[in-house]
């Protein structure tokens, strides 16, 4: 998997493709254990998972992008619609 080099949350984790519509899937790991906490999951199910709002999961990608937050490591990719 890439890691994230940019973050647009305006789009609110969906972009339009050549093909059709695409969404950013989102995989958490936890660095203090190098276990991954969600892998593969939308924006919305992740800031479930880590009990936050989707905004806050928006900020702490956000957060994480720029080194501020040093726990997680946040890796993105972008899935079509059907595959979702």
């Amino acid at each position: 998997m890439a890691s994230m080099s940019t973050f647009v949350p305006a789009n609110k984790g969906h972009r339009k493709g050549t093909g059709g519509r695409q969404f950013c899937m989102y995989s958490v790991y936890d660095n203090k254990t190098d276990l991954p906490i969600v892998i593969d999951a939308t924006a919305e199910e992740c800031a479930r998972v880590l009990t936050r709002s989707v905004n806050s999961f928006y900020c702490l990608v956000c957060r994480v992008l720029k080194g501020e937050i040093k726990r997680y490591t946040v890796l993105r990719r972008f899935a079509d619609e059907e595959e979702i």
